[in-house]
């Protein structure tokens, strides 16, 4: 084997540690609320998880006042979600991941009437509707339009 072909395996092997790790932990970011002046997400770019389940349950609430956020999904950019208004209590939308890497991106298209430039919101991915095996990816403040993406990959 060449060169090449070792750093390509232990590139591999650093990867699968690494979202096999990023699948079981909560990211500290949970519990951080975004800036809502701003529209800085607490939700580190470049963030990635690891996932086995096709099916996956985002569950979705609104972490401050619920005056009329509304939010979009897109997978591998196309819209599966549109206009989903979200609420303090957990809202729920199923989605497919293919095999291998899926981006998914939010998307604000409303920030409320609230008087807070952003729209707000928490989000988790979960193996189920009943919030078991979730991995949060933290807290979304969002301009209007803005989006913002998580990578997915699905062994």
């Amino acid at each position: 084997m060449t060169m090449k072909t070792y750093r390509k395996i232990i590139l591999i092997g650093i990867l699968a540690v690494c979202f096999q790790a990023c699948r079981y932990k909560k990211l500290e970011v949970e519990s951080i609320p975004g800036d809502k002046q701003t529209g800085n997400s607490s939700i580190p770019e470049g963030t990635v998880l690891a996932v086995t389940e096709k099916k996956q349950y985002i569950h979705v609430y609104d972490w401050d006042a619920a005056d009329g956020d509304v939010l979009s999904f897109y997978l591998n950019g196309v819209l599966v979600h549109s206009n989903i208004e979200i609420f303090n209590s957990t809202t729920i939308l199923e989605i497919d991941m293919d095999k291998g890497k899926n981006v998914v991106e939010i998307e604000a298209n409303s920030i409320g009437s609230g008087g807070i430039p952003v729209a707000s919101g928490n989000v988790s991915f979960c193996d189920s509707k009943d919030g078991k095996g979730c991995t949060s990816i933290g807290s979304l403040s969002l301009s209007l339009n803005q989006r913002i993406s998580v990578t997915i990959i699905r062994n």
